[in-house]
């Protein structure tokens, strides 16, 4: 099992080849196009992303249950390639998107935020520590980013500060892989999932033919509803869509 240090490497990299390539391995391995759709964007959503920046780095659209009002603060909390963010922008001038890569952040603003004149602020920053005072979001996300935290400290630390950061009745929607993703049914992964393992690490082969590594934790439902309970959260909805499960808490 590698340590903390070496697996934020991995995530920092990993994120910055998958844009690099155009590649995807964070949803369903499918076209980036067609997979948008099955995760529920709408065709005028799909229309507005520019050639080349839908690299299938996020999972699920937020857009449809966090229902933002116009002024509210919102954080895309893991924001890649800057999908997610651009969506929530139309709804909120008061957008932020943080992720831990500053390639990926680079990256983003050349491809999927490429000349958007509304206030779309960048944050590179560790998602453990958050560079944020209490109470100052309405709304937050974090798509599929939850499951790449290789400790259970680091992973409540992350729902802690989430909490800290959300206004009171704020809302955050939390999603994570669930152990029936297709990709964990595969030959190379299969038996040690069965068997019981948490922690994975997941091979994955990019468009051009490189190999990178990515971890992560298998949650079980009743787990991560469980850990985000044990930091103040109420659970508002826990839905299972497209081998994700999308959690939505209020502080």
């Amino acid at each position: 099992m590698k340590n903390s240090k070496q697996i934020k490497k991995i995530v920092k990299k990993s994120y910055a080849d998958i844009a690099k390539s155009s590649g995807s391995c964070c949803c369903l391995n499918k076209k980036a196009q067609r997979q948008s759709g099955e995760m529920g964007y709408s065709e005028d959503e799909m229309s507005e992303v520019p050639t080349g920046s839908n690299l299938g780095l996020g999972c699920g659209n937020p857009i449809a249950i966090a229902s933002l009002k116009s002024g509210e603060s919102v954080l895309d909390l893991g924001s890649g390639n800057g999908r997610h963010t651009k969506l929530l922008s139309k709804q909120s001038r008061g957008t932020i998107g943080l992720d831990i890569s500053f390639n990926i952040l680079k990256l983003s603003i050349q491809k999927e935020l490429d000349g958007i004149s509304r206030d779309i602020n960048l944050v590179n920053s560790d998602a453990v520590k958050l560079p944020f005072k209490d109470n100052v979001f309405d709304k937050l996300i974090s798509i599929a980013v939850i499951h790449h935290l290789e400790t259970k400290d680091n992973r409540k630390n992350v729902l802690s500060e989430i909490f800290r950061i959300l206004k009171r009745d704020g809302l955050a929607q939390i999603s994570c892989w669930l152990k029936s993703h297709p990709r964990f049914l595969k030959d190379d992964l299969r038996d040690v999932v069965q068997a019981g393992k948490k922690d994975v690490i997941v091979p994955w082969t990019l468009k051009n033919g490189e190999k990178i590594s990515r971890y992560y934790y298998l949650f079980d439902i009743d787990e991560i509803e469980t850990l985000a309970k044990n930091v103040g959260f109420s659970i508002i909805e826990s839905k299972e869509s497209n081998h994700n499960l999308f959690l939505t808490v209020k502080k």
